[in-house]
Parts: C-alpha cells; sequence; structure tokens
C-alpha cells in the first residue's frame, strides 16, 4: 500500500517537459545502443527461434493467437531481432509483416531472421511526426509500452490507431506505477532518468474511443513488463 502511494505520487511530480525530454533522450541511447554497450547481450536478446527460452516459447504463444488468422498486414513495433514476426510467418505464412526498432544491429539479425519481413529503423517517439507507418491490420506490442514516458502514451496510441483498426498489446499494466527511474519521482528501483512505466493501457485507450479486451498471460510466460494481452479495436471496426 506505501509503495503504491509512492509511486501514484511519483508519478505526479514527473510531467514537467524538461524531465520528459530527458526521458524520451535516455530512453533511446539505452535502447539504440545496448547492443554494442554489452557485447554479449544481445545473444541473450535475441533468443532465436528454436529456443525454448520463455520470450521463444510466448513468441509461439503470441503467434498462435486467433486474430492473426483473419489478418493480412501486421507490424510490430519494436521488434528486436525478429522473434516474434519469426513465429508469425511460421504460424501464418499469407501475412505481410512489417517491423520497426531503434537497436540497428537488431534489425541486422532480423532480417536474417525474417528476411520477408519490411524492416524499419525508428525511434518509437518518431511515430507521427519523422515515421508514418503504412496501413496494416494489426499493430503488435510486446514489451515495449513500458518504456513509454506518461506524457506521450496519449499521441503513440493515436498514431496506432490511425495505422491500424485492431491494437495487439503485448504488456505490463498498471495504474502510473514507475517501475523504475528516478528516486524523486518515487521509484521503486532507482536508475537515474532510465525509466520503466506500469500505465493504464486500457484507461488510455478507452479514453481515445476504442473497444478493449484485457487478459492475463499464462503464468509460465509472464516477464517484467509483459503480463497482459491488450486488444485494442477501434470502435467504427468492432465487430467487423
Amino acid at each position: 500500500m506505501l509503495r503504491a502511494l509512492k509511486t501514484r505520487l511519483g508519478a505526479l511530480l514527473y510531467p514537467a517537459e524538461r524531465d520528459h525530454a530527458a526521458v524520451v533522450a535516455m530512453t533511446a541511447a539505452q535502447w539504440e545502443g545496448i547492443a554494442r554497450r554489452t557485447p554479449t547481450y544481445l545473444e541473450a536478446y535475441i533468443d532465436r527461434p528454436g529456443s525454448t527460452g520463455r520470450a521463444q516459447r510466448r513468441a509461439e504463444w503470441v503467434a498462435a493467437l486467433p486474430i492473426f488468422a483473419a489478418a493480412t498486414r501486421v507490424l510490430e513495433v519494436g521488434c528486436a531481432a525478429g522473434r516474434n514476426l519469426a513465429e508469425l510467418h511460421r504460424h501464418h505464412p499469407h501475412l505481410s509483416l512489417a517491423g520497426a526498432d531503434i537497436n540497428a544491429e537488431a534489425l541486422e539479425v532480423a532480417r536474417v531472421t525474417v528476411p520477408s519481413a519490411g524492416l524499419t529503423w525508428c525511434n518509437l517517439y518518431d511515430l507521427g511526426h519523422t515515421w508514418t507507418p503504412d496501413p496494416v491490420d494489426i499493430v503488435l506490442t510486446v514489451g515495449v509500452l513500458v518504456h513509454v514516458a506518461p506524457l506521450s502514451l496519449h499521441w503513440i496510441f493515436r498514431q496506432m490507431l490511425a495505422a491500424a483498426p485492431v491494437l495487439v498489446l503485448v504488456e505490463e499494466t498498471g495504474d502510473g506505477e514507475l517501475a523504475k527511474g528516478p528516486r524523486a519521482w518515487g521509484a521503486e528501483k532507482s536508475t537515474g532518468a532510465y525509466c520503466l512505466w506500469r500505465q493504464p493501457l486500457d484507461r488510455v485507450l478507452r479514453m481515445l474511443g476504442a473497444a478493449v479486451e484485457v487478459s492475463p498471460l499464462p503464468e509460465d510466460l509472464c516477464a517484467p513488463g509483459a503480463t497482459h494481452v491488450v486488444i485494442a479495436r477501434r470502435r467504427e471496426d468492432e465487430g467487423g
């Protein structure tokens, strides 16, 4: 109870433009350079198809969701080394796949892992500014939105819903708690300006007029940043 109150109080201290700019820059630096900063990390980051790791098993489970069977085009935002795209291709070879990520080295691996996918280097915060994706049937994210600062979440969801009538978000949800970040904001773990947020994804999407379903991931597939499946549909597309 005390921790929850502390983190919510900290979230209220956050939304200053100078703080937001710092968090955006720090997040980009963290993920853009992660392979260079820790040379041994990329191999674990990849978790190649065929492995038995939790991330790979989660990718297989997500790709088997019935919602993808009726789709034609899918974009994964934050596709990393292509693990989820590869499983989508294996389960649904009819799909036209696209992916976007900020880590150029991971994208090079993805080009080998799933050569049929169209891949784009981009910063998530560029969505709707310098990068506007082509229309697709589904936008997918897995463990990505935990990195999005609260001031940008509304905008990013608007751009995703403009690109696709359906969002499939495999993410961690919450009430605005700050799992990692500056101590002054009440973070559970102090990490300077690098932040991880548990955000009310369903509430934000409903504010934008989307129809939303939330369900838990199987317990053995959960990880920090990925505990629930949030499916959001633009209202005009609901039931169609």
